[in-house]
């Protein structure tokens, strides 16, 4: 079976566009001017690259800036204060405390690989301090880790997203966070996925994870009509293999098959933030190989 249009489907790409475009004027969409837009989706001539572009962008999950602030507040009220109080730790008048004393015995880290100051742990981390007038002593690098005593008990792990999980397992390893005992460690990503959760609960044992937001292997651009059934979720007619071959010869035919066609992962997310894209995100959103114009940056 051939990708195509099913019958009924044929004006699908227009509304779709259409309400893009309006969503972008309305800006309701952030940091996606009309202009990009109109670039990104130009790359996709025939019907059936037009009709594949429509669902991949109303399969996108996409984060702007005031959601993700209204997330920070959430984290702030109500998932830390939940955490704490799961694990027994009574810290008196904390968001008083966070805001304006240095009495609480905590540290906020990013989950960094040291390289970059510009990672979107670090980003999001310090807009989470700057929405909830956190002070800035709060804040701290893994590399500090290794220095802290009896001042500090809770270590609290911020991130934006988390995969398959072997991001942070590598940051755990890397900092001996398995060696910590006296402490308690908290790990608070934005979005996480099952598989990624999964890996850290598996090999850290002593860090609680507790995401914002968790997703699972339904939300693959790929995913079938049902556990049992070879056909494409998204319209119920086309089979997975015919769209996944669909999709891959499109990459090739523009350059931009990486090896990685689905993402890290294999994950082929459709999820962006205003200011990036996971890597476990289809490539075809944010490649920028063989001149492609990419609708959001890695």
């Amino acid at each position: 079976m051939e990708f195509c249009v099913p019958d009924g489907w044929e004006y699908f790409s227009r509304k779709v566009f259409q309400k893009y475009e309006s969503l972008i004027q309305l800006n309701i969409i952030e940091h996606i001017s009309r202009t990009k837009f109109n670039c990104w989706t130009r790359q996709f001539v025939s019907p059936e690259e037009k009709y594949l572009a429509a669902h991949l962008l109303d399969s996108l999950t996409y984060r702007t800036q005031k959601m993700n602030e209204a997330v920070y507040e959430h984290i702030f009220y109500v998932t830390l204060p939940g955490v704490l109080l799961k694990k027994k730790i009574d810290i008196d008048d904390l968001h008083n405390s966070l805001q304006y004393t240095k009495s609480v015995k905590m540290k906020f880290i990013p989950v960094t690989d040291g390289v970059s100051a510009c990672k979107s742990s670090d980003t999001y981390l310090r807009e989470f301090r700057r929405k909830n007038i956190i002070k800035q002593f709060y804040l701290t690098t893994a590399d500090r880790i290794v220095s802290f005593g009896d001042e500090i008990d809770v270590i609290v792990f911020f991130d934006d997203f988390v995969g398959t999980g072997k991001q942070f397992t590598k940051f755990y390893s890397k900092h001996n966070l398995g060696e910590i005992q006296d402490k308690k460690l908290i790990y608070i990503p934005l979005i996480a996925h099952e598989r990624g959760l999964n890996e850290i609960n598996e090999k850290c044992s002593n860090i609680c994870v507790n995401a914002v937001e968790t997703i699972t292997d339904e939300q693959s651009f790929f995913s079938p009509a049902t556990a049992t059934s070879d056909l494409w979720g998204k319209d119920r007619s086309n089979s997975v293999e015919a769209v996944k071959q669909f999709y891959i010869g499109f990459l090739k035919s523009k350059g931009i098959g990486n090896g990685k066609n689905f993402g890290n992962g294999q994950l082929a997310l459709t999820l962006a933030f205003s200011s990036s894209s996971p890597n476990n995100t289809l490539n075809v959103f944010h490649s920028t190989q063989n001149n492609w114009q990419s609708l959001f940056t890695r």
